[in-house]
């Protein structure tokens, strides 16, 4: 809701659904101003295409390291106590109601097991906020685990054709959270039977986030390099790739070369393994800038 845009009026479709008999419920956007009627399904599919590459960031970033990545981590433990403070006052509020007979047995049940469900899931986000001191010491593995997600995407061609599995799993509620988190509005246009995402609108602020995680040295970002896909990584020292190197080559071939930088030349490069760029941490201001280049393959 309020996501999809109507490519002719410039305007947010509403949304709406049908029920019938032995039926699942359809769920259509319409545009009020040129009756534009376009059911849910035939806008998700093209999308999902799209949101299948953020999805595996989604369940890594929004785990237990998502504490690590929040600048405002203080200000967050502070929002999750507040919010928890709040529902065990509603709690006893809804309980006092009861014990004085301002509320009936059911409706007190019913809400006692919404507050306290409510209440256990804050918990959890708070737990996970307190403990982001204990997830800094994962950072190599998440880093380690993100570039072996970017290996097996370059890997496999059929990249999303595996993975559009995964978007399908999400309950309605996660997929309107994933959106909402990432998206700001989606430009469609309906031509006969087919729709055409022109524009996708991202939130502009997330993806800072990511910018951010990457200056921090959180994960490694794919680029594209001469129409090559490469791996391009923060500036590491000689121990720190060393002890990379030894992790990746637990599932990958590798191929180490250190040159200076003004030597670098990809297209000299073999096109059958997947590169990685490692710039080496200078140890003194007098020292050539280097990369290390890894020839990955499996």
């Amino acid at each position: 809701m309020q996501k999809i845009v109507c490519s002719k009026c410039n305007k947010i479709m509403g949304g709406s659904s049908t029920t019938s008999k032995n039926k699942p419920t359809q769920i259509y956007y319409k545009c009020n101003c040129c009756n534009t009627r376009i059911n849910e399904k035939k806008i998700e599919q093209p999308l999902m295409l799209f949101l299948n590459d953020m999805l595996d960031y989604y369940f890594l970033i929004d785990n237990n390291y998502k504490s690590f990545f929040n600048e405002d981590l203080t200000i967050e433990i502070k929002r999750y106590e507040k919010i928890l403070k709040d529902l065990n006052t509603k709690l006893q509020r809804i309980k006092n109601a009861y014990l004085n007979s301002d509320i009936e047995q059911d409706d007190f049940i019913d809400e006692e097991k919404s507050i306290k469900m409510q209440i256990e899931e804050t918990k959890i986000k708070l737990n996970n906020l307190n403990n982001a001191d204990e997830n800094l010491n994962h950072k190599d593995d998440l880093r380690l685990y993100n570039n072996l997600f970017q290996l097996e995407k370059m890997k496999y061609k059929s990249y999303y054709v595996r993975k559009n599995g995964l978007w399908n799993k999400l309950t309605k509620e996660q997929k309107a959270e994933l959106i909402t988190k990432y998206i700001d509005s989606i430009e469609i246009e309906k031509k006969k039977d087919e729709i055409i995402i022109k524009k996708i609108n991202i939130n502009k602020k997330e993806i800072q986030n990511i910018g951010y995680m990457f200056r921090n040295d959180c994960f490694d970002m794919a680029v594209n390099i001469n129409e090559r896909d490469v791996i391009l990584s923060n500036e590491r020292t000689k121990e720190d790739i060393t002890k990379y190197i030894e992790s990746l080559n637990k599932f990958y071939k590798i191929a180490p070369i250190t040159i200076e930088k003004d030597k670098l030349d990809i297209d000299s490069l073999s096109n059958n393994s997947i590169l990685q760029i490692i710039p080496n941490k200078k140890e003194n201001k007098f020292e050539k800038e280097k990369y290390t280049l890894l020839q990955i393959s499996a």
